[in-house]
């Protein structure tokens, strides 16, 4: 049988695969392009996954993952990905609260559209002073069609013609320069990893490189952060977190934090589980 030809943002379902387990999942293409090895990277419930194309069925659909689209009710929102089960859209209207759901039109193709942890350049705003800066997506106002960008530790709200595309989803995890950076990502993401770790401690210097290298291979949606417990500014947030060692690692979703399931330590395991646990939020 022919291999198909395959687009990014595509729905695939998998077939004929040794795990069987995964046989009959729902996933994405993330790069219909073939790897070295012959593979297409696809992403299962945000993890990416490296198949064959004769593994892969298309699911023919008018809308891709990363579309602006707009539902049944009236909301506008993007295409974050597909439930793995049932192969309904996973919508979400703000970055933040998704729904599943598949009666909906699209308004936007996904090359027109961006995702929460684009890094983007602003241009031809009015307030002349912030064209030409570089910012992070961190979310969308449906009811205004904007997106909200972090620049400067700010949150502004702003329309899709004044944004251009730098690179695409985080791609490495983010250094905060300040604490007002941190909480406003804090705030604004649906969810977000944060490791904190300092450059005279040996064993934050042997996970860090480990927790960027499964970022950006295994888990590229997912926001990583690191905070160096070195910068002053940070020290009173430190307090409010009520830690004492390093390396130490928290997460949060929807703004509140998870600390049942703070790692502490050089704990490689332990990231794992919890980049997997993040992912599906």
């Amino acid at each position: 049988m022919a291999a198909p030809s395959l687009e990014s943002g595509q729905v695939v379902m998998f077939q004929d695969l040794k795990a069987k387990k995964m046989n009959g999942k729902f996933a994405y293409v993330v790069d219909g392009e073939l790897n070295a090895k012959g593979r297409v990277c696809t992403s299962l419930d945000g993890v990416l996954k490296n198949i064959r194309p004769e593994n892969l069925s298309i699911v023919e659909r008018d809308v891709l993952v990363g579309d602006l689209i707009e539902t049944e009710n009236g909301e506008f929102g993007h295409v974050n990905g597909v439930n793995s089960s049932t192969g309904e859209w996973l919508i979400s209207t703000t970055f933040q609260n998704h729904t599943l759901t598949d009666n909906v039109t699209k308004v936007l193709d996904r090359s027109e559209t961006f995702a929460e942890g684009d890094t983007i350049c602003l241009d031809r705003l009015s307030k002349a002073s912030l064209n030409g800066k570089d910012g992070k997506v961190v979310g969308f106002q449906p009811n205004k069609k904007r997106y909200c960008v972090l620049v400067d530790a700010k949150v502004l709200s702003i329309k899709p013609e004044n944004i251009n595309l730098v690179s695409k989803n985080w791609n490495e995890p983010y250094e905060l320069q300040n604490v007002q950076e941190l909480k406003s990502l804090i705030s604004n993401l649906h969810v977000c990893f944060i490791q904190f770790w300092s450059p005279t401690c040996g064993p934050c210097l042997q996970l860090k490189p480990w927790v960027k290298e499964l970022n950006n291979t295994k888990y590229p949606q997912l926001p990583v952060i690191f905070v160096n417990v070195g910068e002053m500014k940070f020290s009173h947030f430190f307090q409010e977190l009520q830690f004492n060692a390093i390396p130490y690692i928290t997460s949060y979703v929807d703004g509140r934090r998870i600390a049942e399931k703070d790692i502490r330590g050089a704990d490689f395991n332990g990231v794992q589980h919890l980049m997997k646990f993040l992912t599906q939020q």
